[in-house]
């Protein structure tokens, strides 16, 4: 790990902080010791009330 790696998220920026963060999510979900898990989409946010449109059917399901 490097000493970027080491610092709090809030003194990261950009893309380093999205993929560590992606990293992090990615050996908690692959450790095998739970049922998969999986969230995905929308990759396009069509309209201001689309992220709740989408909260609320996941909420349903």
């Amino acid at each position: 790990m490097t000493a970027r790696a080491r610092r709090p998220v809030g003194r990261r920026s950009g893309a380093a902080a999205i993929t560590l963060e992606k990293s992090a999510l990615w050996r908690t979900l692959s450790r095998g010791t739970g049922p998969f898990f999986l969230i995905s989409g929308p990759c396009v946010i069509e309209n201001s009330r689309h992220p709740g449109q989408v909260a609320a059917r996941l909420k349903e399901i």
